[in-house]
């Protein structure tokens, strides 16, 4: 998935083509099956399943940061 181009620094307004972007770009960014890790996608959100302890990397009020998360099986 290509980069979206930054933003100049000062005010400016955002085009309507910058902002759908981003919103499909936010709305593609999902968790993958992986190795101990199982996803499930309802109605509701998507449902993550471990079967050991994982380290997810996830945003948190617009930062990055790595949670750990332990599984059962």
């Amino acid at each position: 998935m290509p980069r979206l181009k930054l933003l100049p620094p000062g005010k400016i307004a955002l085009g309507a083509k910058w902002f759908r972007d981003l919103v499909y770009r936010i709305e593609e960014i999902k968790p993958l099956d992986g190795r101990f890790i199982e996803i499930k996608e309802t109605g509701d959100g998507i449902i993550i399943n471990a079967s050991d302890v994982i380290e997810l990397n996830v945003c948190k009020d617009g930062n990055p940061i790595t949670i750990t998360v332990v599984g059962t099986e």
